[in-house]
């Protein structure tokens, strides 16, 4: 765990070291993030209240209103996406879409009671260290 909140750290620091020539993208990045975050989070609680898991109930789920926002979101977080990818090199910033995935875990454990299980965390360390390593190996935004 201290090895995942070192990486973290990190990564913190190296984002806000390049904030100041490229805060543009950064912001535009962050933007598509937490919308791509908010709307799966969304989607997850309209999962919550289906009683089976089929295609019947996933239509369902996704006409309720915390589905159709989660979708809403989720289709919202592509536009800065997309203005990002027309600025900027795809090789950068798609590896660093996996935060995503790390902060969905974390939340998922916290608010929803999911597992997380050792093998989740070394993953989340390999992942953060994966995307640490993209701003020291002096890879251009």
């Amino acid at each position: 765990m201290e090895f995942v909140i070192m990486q973290f750290t990190v990564l913190a620091a190296s984002i806000k070291r390049g904030l100041g020539e490229h805060g543009t993208a950064i912001r535009l990045f962050g933007s598509a993030l937490g919308l791509l975050i908010a709307g799966q989070l969304c989607y997850r609680k309209a999962l919550l209240g289906a009683t089976q898991h089929n295609l019947e109930s996933l239509w369902q789920v996704s006409q309720s209103f915390w589905g159709m926002l989660g979708i809403g979101l989720i289709l919202l977080s592509l536009f800065p996406w997309l203005a990002l990818l027309a600025r900027r090199q795809l090789s950068f910033f798609y590896p660093l879409w996996s935060i995503a995935t790390i902060v969905l875990v974390v939340i998922n454990w916290w608010w929803f009671g999911g597992g997380m299980s050792w093998q989740t965390l070394a993953g989340i360390g390999l992942v953060l260290l994966g995307v640490s390593l993209l701003f020291r190996g002096g890879h251009s935004i």
